[in-house]
């Protein structure tokens, strides 16, 4: 039986209340990391409100470069 790999993306909705307190808290900048992926539109949110974004690929890239060979997916 073969399974099938559930993909969820978020979309604009989390980008929008990150920039949010973004605003509220006086900060420079802010980040959003999933482990999954962003849609179309959260990836155009995030560029319209300059918070930063990183996917699941993204993630397990920066974590190797400080801890080679202990992630994976």
């Amino acid at each position: 039986r073969r399974q099938r790999q559930m993909c969820i993306r978020d979309s604009s909705t989390p980008i929008q209340r990150v920039h949010s307190y973004m605003r509220t808290r006086n900060a420079s900048r802010a980040w959003v990391i999933t482990t999954s992926d962003f849609t179309p539109e959260g990836r155009d949110e995030a560029r319209i409100t300059n918070v930063t974004i990183m996917n699941g690929h993204d993630l397990l890239q920066s974590l190797e470069i400080y801890y080679p060979g202990r992630f994976w997916l």
